[in-house]
């Protein structure tokens, strides 16, 4: 603070500091993003998506749709399940790993997918008004694009049978979904086994990941509020560092207790710190107060890091 028209534009963006981090965890079950990752669509059934969203193909074509650093993450923490939304339409996905044992590197399997052949739009792009959303008044249009302009390519597969391998392999199931409305596909209920070391069904609750709080103590040298980033370093020296965090971790916070991990209301008590909206006047053509947030304080103290998000706090 106080924030200018670029750090409102910039402020909700997701940020390479976190990008960074997050591709040094361990193998997840569960990834969570609101964009999609990068040409997630060549995983899927793109005929089915162009039917119901005609102008996505400009973005399909140029290869923009969806986030570049969160197809990066896919690839390289391979969760056993990735779920997104943005783009208010129900899409699904299937992204296979396997090992390349030609030139010993880690390659994404393509599902095939149809070739879109006539694209028009269906009963749901069209909302209660009988406006077209979200596309301009040429993708109303019912049209027969070249199959030649959507390349899906399986260059990244691999032949077991000619090979005489096996291939180790897993696999990333992407769901998509569309806005919370009736009729529309913005709710889905799925089933995840989870496996307890104990044995007992218990109630869920929120407790700190060590490795995440290691990654956090590693990186905290490279949080900036400023335009000027200090220079990252290279994934080995990162994770060499996270190693050593990781024992300081359980030797001041978790203390070796897997059995009992230290649950976040343990350290953070979530109460509220501001007033609600409209209890200020019309606070929109106002810079917002300051407020220091106890639960931020209170990670950083658990943690032994500077608190440079509620600056005011440690003055």
């Amino acid at each position: 603070m106080p924030y200018d028209h670029g750090s409102m534009r910039s402020i909700y963006h997701v940020r390479e500091y976190n990008i960074r981090r997050l591709s040094l965890l361990s193998k997840p079950d569960i990834f969570l993003s609101h964009d999609w990752p990068q040409s997630i669509e060549q995983y899927g059934d793109i005929h089915e998506l162009l039917r119901k969203k005609p102008f996505f193909r400009q973005d399909i074509n140029s290869g923009n749709l969806g986030s570049p650093p969160l197809m990066g993450l896919l690839q390289t923490l391979r969760p056993n399940w990735w779920f997104s939304a943005h783009l208010h339409v129900r899409f699904e996905a299937v992204v296979k790993h396997g090992y390349d044992h030609k030139n010993s590197e880690a390659t994404s399997l393509r599902v095939p997918a149809a070739n879109p052949e006539e694209i028009f739009i269906s009963d749901e792009d069209i909302d209660e008004d009988g406006i077209t959303r979200e596309g301009s008044s040429h993708d109303a249009q019912r049209t027969t694009p070249n199959p030649d302009e959507i390349i899906l390519d399986n260059e990244g597969e691999l032949d077991e049978r000619e090979s005489g391998t096996s291939v180790p392999s897993s696999e990333t199931r992407c769901i998509a979904l569309d806005k919370c409305l009736p009729q529309r596909a913005g709710r889905e209920i799925v089933e995840i086994e989870v496996f307890n070391s104990t044995g007992v069904s218990a109630k869920p609750v929120l407790t700190y990941d060590p490795e995440w709080l290691a990654i956090t103590r590693s990186f905290q040298q490279y949080f900036t509020t400023t335009r000027q980033q200090v220079t990252y370093p290279d994934e080995n020296t990162a994770r060499t560092r996270v190693s050593a965090e990781l024992e300081w971790v359980g030797q001041n916070i978790v203390h070796g207790t897997v059995n009992d991990p230290l649950t976040v209301d343990n350290c953070q008590v979530f109460v509220q710190t501001a007033p609600g909206p409209g209890t200020e006047g019309n606070a929109k053509f106002h810079q917002p107060p300051c407020y220091t947030n106890p639960q931020t304080v209170a990670f950083c103290n658990m943690l032994g890091i500077e608190n440079r998000i509620n600056t005011s706090s440690n003055t």
